[in-house]
């Protein structure tokens, strides 16, 4: 809206520029996974002291987690047939899934996910995250010394010639 309107008004347009994984590294700072809610959603710890996170929700994906980690039984379990069956049972199925994977290393969990085409994947701690050269070059945690989930974020949105929040005080 702020690139229309100074198009209006000086009848210049903008170049807007909004990476993906802007999006996508302010959501996982800012979203935390509700135990228990969703079996097959959220963040497990591995044989080796990594971290993997999960987010086999459809149900495509349950099948093939089932067939993963040899859960014949659930597979063919009537009872969790569809995604809102097994939400009743989600503490039950995070539990499954929790001991399953302590059990390996987090190159394993990944290899079995490729292998089973399930969105599963290690997890980068905070260090790697900020230290990535797109997250340090569009400026995404600017208080990356004081992490705070909710805390302020970096300029994600844009707007060349301009700074749309006032991040810096001024108009550009």
């Amino acid at each position: 809206m702020a690139a229309l309107l100074d198009r209006e008004r000086t009848g210049h347009g903008r170049q807007i520029g909004i990476a993906m994984l802007d999006s996508a590294a302010i959501w996982a700072a800012t979203k935390q996974p509700r135990p228990g809610t969703e079996g097959t959603y959220g963040v497990f710890a591995t044989a080796d002291g990594e971290r993997v996170a999960s987010a086999c929700l459809e149900e495509a994906m349950w099948g093939r987690l089932c067939a993963a980690f040899h859960w014949d039984d659930w597979a063919a379990d009537p009872e969790l047939a569809d995604h809102g069956a097994r939400r009743l049972r989600g503490r039950e199925i995070e539990a499954r899934l929790r001991h399953a994977i302590e059990g390996l290393t987090a190159a394993e969990v990944t290899a079995l996910a490729e292998r089973h085409d399930l969105a599963i994947t290690a997890v980068n701690d905070r260090s790697r995250v900020l230290g990535q050269p797109q997250i340090v070059e569009r400026g995404l945690f600017p208080d990356a010394d004081h992490w705070r989930p909710l805390g302020r974020l970096g300029r994600s949105l844009k707007i060349d010639g301009t700074d749309p929040a006032g991040l810096n005080g001024g108009h550009g």
